[in-house]
């Protein structure tokens, strides 16, 4: 029997030749193909990294967009603002974004919470930086800010230029006393109104409630006893002065209303010792 080993001759040893050749180039082939594939393969994972490496930021940023465009139509509804009466306000809102640690949608955010408020469009361009301020100064959201900014200009009557004021005041404040402007903001909220209506200003309003967290009076409890000193102050002098507090100075003038809640809560407390 021929074997490729014995055979030299004819068409048996040529064709056995041809099929070692061909085997041998078979598996050069198939050992290229593999390499090939192994590098395809790689490259392939490669490139799925890269290109989710690209979409995943891409796609963030079309959601922010959206998210953008979604938050000015939802101001611009609370406004009742035409889109030509909006673009002045989006130009303001994109030129603070540009110079501060906050993204624009964060900024309309806060701008749609002065709107909730019943700010202007003007109120609103007027007292965005200042809420941004107080957001950092107080490590506050930007939403609660605007809510407590809202609320003082309203209650207190101020303009909204004024709103550098208000967040000076509960600045100062809070550093003034042992509570932060979260803790004050809620004392406010309790009393806010009652020292308006009794002629108390801002200022005074908070160096009152500054002055009560240096007795442990806080948050809530603050702001509903300086509430019920100030509801104390409507009943008349003569009983004012039955409990050692006087409404007037030696020379018959009026007393600032902080001095009088002060001797008020003075005499309260030594009643209830």
């Amino acid at each position: 029997m021929a074997t490729r080993g014995g055979i030299k001759a004819g068409h048996a040893y040529i064709l056995i030749e041809a099929l070692d050749k061909t085997e041998a180039a078979f598996k050069t082939v198939a050992n290229r193909l593999n390499n090939l594939s192994q590098k395809f393969l790689i490259t392939g994972r490669q490139t799925a990294l890269y290109t989710a490496a690209l979409t995943i930021p891409m796609v963030s940023a079309i959601n922010t967009a959206r998210d953008f465009s979604d938050e000015i139509l939802y101001l611009q509804s609370k406004l009742r603002a035409t889109d030509q009466d909006m673009i002045p306000l989006i130009g303001h809102i994109k030129e603070l974004a540009k110079s501060s640690t906050f993204v624009a949608l964060e900024i309309t955010q806060a701008a749609s919470a002065l709107a909730e408020g019943g700010f202007s469009r003007k109120e609103i361009a007027d007292s965005l930086r200042a809420v941004m301020d107080l957001s950092r100064g107080a490590r506050m959201g930007l939403d609660e800010s605007a809510k407590l900014v809202v609320d003082s200009i309203r209650t207190f009557e101020l303009s909204s230029a004024e709103a550098n004021k208000v967040v000076d005041a509960f600045i100062i404040a809070s550093k003034n006393g042992t509570i932060n402007v979260q803790e004050l903001a809620q004392s406010f909220s309790y009393s806010a109104l009652s020292a308006n209506q009794m002629g108390m200003s801002l200022e005074e309003t908070l160096a009152a409630l500054s002055a009560m967290s240096l007795r442990m009076l806080k948050s809530t409890k603050a702001g509903t006893s300086l509430n019920q000193m100030i509801q104390s102050l409507s009943i008349s002098h003569e009983k004012l002065a039955a409990i050692g507090v006087s409404g007037f100075t030696k020379e018959g003038g009026e007393k600032p209303i902080l001095n009088i809640l002060t001797e008020l809560a003075l005499a309260t407390r030594k009643m209830s010792t």
